[in-house]
C-alpha cells in the first residue's frame, strides 16, 4: 500500500469513529446493576449500548445457539432460499460447525460494539460481498424482504421467546432500542436490489412483519426438511452427548414455532417434554435476569480472558472501511401489500 493510500486509509477511519455512537459509562455495583444502567439510557439516542446490555451481559454461547438454532429455520422457509443452501452452497448441511462458528462471531461482535462501530461495518460489508457473490451465482435468491425479516426475527425473537414460556419480556425502552439498533444494522446490507432502505417504523410494526411472514402460506420442501434436521443436528452435537440427542430435539420442537415446524417439516413436541421444556426455560431466564447477581463481565470479554479463545468469539472477517456504507436509522416506511413475501421484493430499494 502506498503512502497515499495509507493517508486515506487512516482519514477514512477517523470519520468512521467520528460516527460511533458514543457509550454511557457504567455502574456495575450490586446484583441487578444490568437492569438499573438500562433504565438510565436513552432509547433513542443510546440504543446500541441497551441492545448490548440486553444481550451481551445475560445471555452466553448457549442462548447464541439456541436463537440459530430456531432462527435459521425461520429465515429460510421460503422454497428458493432453502433449496438454495442445501443443493448449491451445502455448507449448512456439510460444515455445520463452520457455520455457526461464522454467525456466532459476526452476531458476538454486532452485539456487543452495535451498528456504527467501524469494525462492524467492516464485518458487514465483508457478508455484503458474500452475498452479492453468490446473488450473481443464483439470481433472484437475496430479496430485500428476506433480509428484512431476518433482522426483525433477531430483534423480537429473546421478546417472543421469553413471553411464550411466562418470563418478563422487553421493557418499553428494550422494545425501542432494538427496533432502532437493527433497523441501523439493516440499513447496511445489500440485496439483489440494492442497499436496505425499507425497515418497519416502530417495535409494533416489526411484530406485524413477523406475523405476516410466518403465516404466509410458504410451500413445503424436501431441502427445507433436510436444512431442519441439519440445524438441530448441530444443536444436538454441540450440547449434548448422543445418548440424550432425543432430548435436544424435543428442546427445538418445544421451542420453534408451530409455523415453522409445519413448513420445514418437523416433528411435533411430545407434550410432556414440551412442557418440562418450556418451564426450564422460564427458570433460565428468571433466575439469570431476576435472581442471580448480573455478571460484571460480558460474554465477549470473558472470552477474550481466555488463553484459548473460542472459535465463536474470534474477530469475523471483514472487509476495508473504505467500502463500508453507513446511514444509520434512515430507512424508509416499509410498505408491502399480501402479494410482497411471496414474490420478494422486486423492486429497486434505492
Amino acid at each position: 500500500m502506498d503512502m497515499k493510500n495509507i493517508i486515506n486509509e487512516e482519514q477514512l477511519s477517523k470519520e468512521a469513529f467520528d460516527k460511533y455512537i458514543p457509550r454511557a459509562k457504567l455502574d456495575k455495583s450490586g446484583y441487578h446493576w444490568v437492569e438499573r444502567e438500562i433504565e438510565k439510557l436513552d432509547p433513542y439516542t443510546q440504543y446500541e449500548q441497551i441492545w448490548s446490555l440486553t444481550t451481551v451481559y445475560y445471555y452466553g454461547d448457549f442462548i447464541m445457539n439456541v436463537l440459530y438454532t430456531l432462527g435459521m429455520p425461520a429465515f429460510t422457509m421460503r422454497p428458493k432460499v432453502n433449496n438454495m443452501l442445501v443443493g448449491n452452497t451445502g455448507k449448512v448441511i456439510n460444515d455445520q460447525e463452520g457455520r455457526i462458528i461464522d454467525t456466532n462471531q459476526r452476531f458476538w461482535q454486532w452485539f456487543e460494539l452495535g451498528p456504527s462501530h467501524p469494525d462492524v461495518r467492516r464485518s458487514m460489508e465483508n457478508v455484503n460481498k458474500i452475498h452479492m457473490a453468490l446473488s450473481k451465482k443464483f439470481p433472484g435468491n437475496y430479496p430485500a424482504s428476506d433480509f428484512i425479516y431476518t433482522c426483525v426475527w433477531i430483534a423480537t425473537a429473546l421478546h417472543k421467546i421469553k413471553l411464550s414460556v411466562g418470563a418478563r419480556g422487553f421493557s418499553e425502552k428494550q422494545k425501542i432500542a432494538a427496533h432502532l439498533f437493527w433497523q441501523s444494522l439493516c440499513g447496511q446490507f445489500r440485496s439483489q436490489e440494492g442497499q436496505i432502505e425499507d425497515f418497519p417504523d416502530s417495535w409494533d410494526d416489526m411484530m406485524s412483519v413477523a406475523e405476516e411472514f410466518e403465516g404466509h402460506s410458504w410451500e413445503k420442501s424436501e431441502a427445507g426438511k433436510q436444512l431442519a434436521e441439519a440445524i438441530t443436528q448441530q444443536f444436538n452435537n454441540a450440547w449434548l452427548p448422543r445418548g440424550l440427542h432425543w432430548a435436544g430435539r424435543q428442546f427445538v420442537l418445544s421451542m420453534q414455532t408451530a409455523e415453522t415446524r409445519k413448513v420445514m417439516q418437523m416433528d411435533e413436541p411430545n407434550p410432556i417434554m414440551k412442557a418440562i421444556v418450556r418451564k426450564a426455560v422460564w427458570f433460565v431466564f428468571t433466575m439469570k435476569e431476576r435472581i442471580l447477581p448480573h455478571s460484571k463481565l460480558s460474554t465477549p470479554e470473558k472470552a477474550r480472558a481466555k488463553q484459548v479463545r473460542n472459535p465463536s468469539h474470534k474477530q469475523p472477517s471483514m472487509a476495508k472501511i473504505s467500502e463500508c456504507p453507513f446511514n444509520p436509522n434512515t430507512t424508509k416506511k416499509f410498505e408491502r401489500d399480501t402479494s410482497y413475501w411471496e414474490a420478494g421484493n422486486n423492486r429497486p430499494t434505492q
